[in-house]
């Protein structure tokens, strides 16, 4: 009988390193495939994710306002300054009101701001009182874009239903008692500014 040459153990233990090196090497490119594979699918997810934002973006801030809403008595505003200082808005007085609910997370917003800054210097020549609603939970910061308007926190979920507020921007005009004159649910284009001027043009309290 005849038998090939016999290893010795260190051969033996040398050869095992290798065979289990060339598995640790195989399950490293596995490992690495497979957390390649999920990187890729998590940024296809995120894509996915900004484009159904951008998507809904669009639609929310192209929503028609509710026509059942005006004539609406909306109740007080509590609501915080941007020094901390709690105030109310009761609408007792012959005043208007121009409101804008607004986050400042809301690219709209942003970009409707100097939009918003022109009515806001019309509205008050014409003594109507503007204001700007912030849904931000964190309130008002040094970041914060710069107004023509005092900007004021709204914590309660409760007041913003009593005002249908469901996205931003949402601008309002509110008469004497609290009767909802104009709303408006999403970005101003041209008509919508000017159909909101000509109210405010007409105007006659406090002349």
């Amino acid at each position: 009988m005849v038998t090939g040459p016999q290893l010795s153990a260190s051969d033996i233990k040398f050869k095992n390193l290798r065979l289990a090196n060339r598995i640790l090497a195989a399950a490293v490119v596995i490992a690495l495939v497979f957390i390649l594979f999920g990187l890729l699918q998590n940024r296809r997810l995120g894509l996915e994710k900004k484009q159904l934002q951008f998507q809904l973006q669009r639609m929310v801030h192209t929503q028609p306002c509710d026509s059942p809403r005006l004539g609406n008595i909306v109740p007080p505003i509590e609501a915080d300054t941007s020094k901390g200082k709690r105030v109310t808005i009761h609408y007792d007085d012959p005043s208007m009101y121009l409101l804008f609910f607004l986050s400042f997370k809301c690219n709209e917003c942003v970009k409707q701001l100097p939009n918003w800054n022109e009515i806001a210097k019309e509205a008050t020549a014409k003594n109507v009182k503007v204001l700007g609603l912030t849904t931000d939970k964190e309130g008002i910061n040094a970041n914060t874009p710069d107004p023509a308007f005092d900007i004021l926190t709204v914590y309660d979920a409760a007041l913003l239903r009593a005002y249908r507020i469901n996205v931003t921007p949402t601008i309002m005009l509110i008469a004497e008692h609290g009767r909802t004159r104009w709303v408006h649910a999403g970005s101003l284009n041209e008509a919508s500014t000017q159909e909101l001027l000509t109210i405010i043009r007409a105007n006659t309290v406090g002349e």
